[in-house]
């Protein structure tokens, strides 16, 4: 009999501790930010996504914005913002703390976006899917431009096209960058912004 009750006893302080660490399970916090580069004057969002928590769960969100202003939003999910004339060149970020969670999981998470003033008329290349050995020809084009004028900065607006993910065109996005520093070990990767968007 002492030892039937022992067993139970055992079987049902396991039973607690697996519960325990499922309560205190981890959820996965992820920031999205604009599906473009941001221009100046024109708002912009940012949203967190919050899996692996119970849909009313006490959650409470507190944002924190660089190179930006917050419009609306504070408190939510969801924020609108605006950049200033005088964040042109910059990255925004979108920095967000997460309160409710349990004290060991990991409650914040931020993103990045390019800020531009682009002027009208500002000259531009446009090419849809070809082979890595011709994009890196109008690669260095980019870089001789860039080259004459340490004012210049390089915005990339990059559509994801059908069968694409975000993921492989981040990798691009990447290879870009390590194009340019290839070719100029010195070249300031801040030069460059990148905007990812769905293609239409």
């Amino acid at each position: 009999m002492t030892k039937l009750l022992l067993l139970t006893l055992l079987i049902t302080l396991a039973g607690i501790n697996v519960l325990g660490q499922q309560a205190a399970s981890c959820p996965t916090i992820s920031v999205v930010g604009p599906d473009k580069i941001v221009q100046i004057g024109e708002p912009a969002f940012f949203r967190v996504d919050v899996e692996g928590v119970a849909a009313d769960a006490p959650i409470t969100y507190v944002w924190m914005v660089v190179n930006a202003e917050i419009l609306d939003g504070q408190g939510t999910n969801l924020i609108r913002i605006n950049a200033p004339s005088d964040s042109a060149g910059s990255n925004i970020k979108a920095t967000v703390t997460i309160g409710g969670l349990p004290a060991t999981c990991e409650a914040v998470a931020f993103e990045l976006a390019g800020v531009v003033n682009i002027p009208c008329g500002l000259p531009a290349d446009e090419y849809g899917e070809i082979p890595w050995e011709e994009q890196l020809v109008r690669l260095d084009n980019v870089m001789v431009q860039m080259a004459h004028n340490r004012d210049f900065r390089a915005f990339f607006q990059i559509s994801i096209g059908p069968g694409e993910t975000v993921d492989n065109t981040k990798k691009h996005v990447i290879k870009i960058a390590k194009h340019f520093r290839w070719r100029n070990p010195d070249f300031d990767l801040e030069r460059l912004f990148f905007g990812i968007q769905n293609a239409d």
